[in-house]
């Protein structure tokens, strides 16, 4: 476990391949991939940052784990769930918010709500090509926020995320 330090040597861009498997790319290191060495399959194999090779080393499922809360609708939601989510949630110290931005918004932003409705928190991230935003909560009290990407002024998804300290 490591001290975040807001570096790009901490920050990774997934890039979506579909059906839950993603590459995942440092962004201090742009065109390498996250790769299990030797592309072994045994207990204890070590990862490596390595060239990109479209190998099966380099593919990552990623799995939702729950908090136990459920959202109404959730099973309904197909195209939305990939273009927005936030990992951890709940959120003690530290969240990761990935989106996908339309190749047609020009204006694109991250909104966040507390449960009243109130804009906390604006993150303007139409120059953001890595699709991923760091939220720090230690200004957030525990409780109930909401977080919407807007593309060109509307909102496309909104999604739900506890603070908990």
């Amino acid at each position: 476990t490591y001290t975040s330090n807001n570096g790009n040597n901490q920050r990774w861009k997934l890039i979506n391949l579909g059906n839950d498997i993603y590459e995942l790319e440092p962004q201090h290191a742009l065109g390498k991939r996250l790769d299990v060495t030797g592309a072994s399959t045994a207990n204890q194999a070590r990862a490596q940052i390595y060239t990109s090779n479209n190998g099966q080393n380099q593919r990552w499922k990623l799995i939702l784990i729950s908090n136990g809360v459920r959202e109404a609708g959730a099973e309904a939601e197909t195209e939305t769930t990939e273009i927005l989510s936030i990992y951890p949630n709940p959120v003690q110290t530290e969240a990761m918010i990935t989106f996908q931005k339309s190749a047609h918004g020009s204006q694109v932003a991250i909104l966040l709500r507390n449960h009243t409705g109130e804009l906390i928190r604006e993150f303007n991230v139409s120059k953001n090509n890595s699709g991923v935003i760091i939220l720090n909560s230690a200004d957030f009290v525990s409780g109930e926020y909401f977080y919407t990407l807007v593309v060109d002024g509307k909102p496309v998804s909104t999604k739900r995320f506890v603070v908990v300290h």
